[in-house]
């Protein structure tokens, strides 16, 4: 008979005490109301402000645009040379912008598929791309430490900044819903800057780790940060409201719900939790993807969240379902 050492049982019954606890923090598999296969990994997840189309956004240079109520591929926009990081619809649905790592934004028109700009400047991968409430202006965050302000009509650079210190890395960008403010994250500090003046407000936020991700709920109130923990903030009081910690994974994408009572964190692990904003509940935490989570969306009535992953598919998800009836 083989004996077993002391110390190889208090290994073993640790290790099976973490995996219960871990196991304890996933509720019930959930299944998809569907699952749009891509032929790429993807590398971001956009909505039209009318809820009836998705942009995916490829590694392999493409963005895809599908029919949210056929599940059917709309068209292929082809022309970057690297994977597409970042989109954003223009407020009227009207003009896509894609961020990529070829250090280029293009603006592309949904109804046919062409390019209207191709805006050039970055020096390198493009992190984040949002719209000004107008949809007369774009704010584009890279690697390269810079944020440019675009004129979409023209496509040509406004202005630029440097929104962290020298040595720090930027790594996103989000702009609140008025426009009027944004935010920007260095490594593990995140900065509000004023959108009209590009100066920096007296606030400083910070994590114990790399911020990957921002989102500002759609109300303008809060403002979600993301990486090891999901953090939110207060925007008046510009004090920290909750901390959601993410055993074991981190976090790359961020959405809230309309209502801006519900934010959607997706990991690394291929997780998804949700929480609610005004307290620190978790309402839901369910394994929706077998690799990485790498673009989350919600759609414009609340109903429906959308993943999508490098097991190159992209999934949708009733929102209410998920949270126990708690969305509309």
């Amino acid at each position: 008979m083989n004996r077993v050492s002391f110390p190889f049982l208090i290994l073993a019954a640790t290790l099976l005490t973490w995996a219960g606890l871990v196991a304890a923090h996933a509720d019930e598999p959930k299944e998809p109301l569907a699952s749009l296969k891509q032929p790429d990994l993807v590398a971001s997840v956009a909505v039209s402000p009318d809820g009836k189309i998705v942009a995916v956004g490829t590694r392999n240079k493409r963005v895809k645009l599908w029919d949210l109520t056929s599940k059917t591929e709309l068209k292929t926009l082809a022309g970057h040379d690297g994977d597409v990081n970042a989109l954003a619809f223009s407020p009227d649905g009207k003009t896509l912008a894609s961020g990529s790592a070829d250090n280029t934004v293009r603006l592309w028109d949904v109804a046919t598929g062409k390019v209207l700009h191709t805006l050039r400047g970055h020096e390198n991968f493009l992190a984040s791309v949002a719209y000004s409430p107008d949809g007369k202006t774009l704010f584009t965050g890279a690697a390269d430490g810079t944020v440019r302000i675009w004129d979409t009509k023209s496509g040509k650079e406004r202005t630029r900044f440097s929104p962290t210190p020298e040595g720090e890395a930027f790594t996103c960008l989000a702009l609140s819903p008025d426009g009027k403010t944004i935010a920007c994250a260095g490594e593990a500090t995140l900065r509000l800057w004023d959108a009209k003046t590009q100066k920096a407000q007296p606030v400083l936020f910070k994590h114990k780790a790399d911020i990957n991700v921002l989102a500002y709920s759609p109300d303008g109130k809060y403002l979600a940060s993301a990486g090891k923990a999901v953090r939110v903030w207060d925007v008046t009081a510009k004090n920290l409201l909750h901390s959601f910690e993410l055993p074991d994974d981190s976090a790359f994408c961020l959405a809230m719900t309309p209502d801006s009572k519900i934010v959607a964190t997706a990991t690394f692990g291929g997780n998804v939790w949700l929480w609610e904003v005004s307290s620190d509940k978790r309402v839901a935490q369910f394994k929706a993807h077998d690799e990485n989570i790498a673009g989350v969306a919600i759609t414009p009535d609340g109903k429906r969240l959308l993943t999508g992953s490098n097991d190159q598919t992209v999934k949708l998800w009733d929102l209410s379902t998920l949270v126990g009836g708690k969305q509309k």
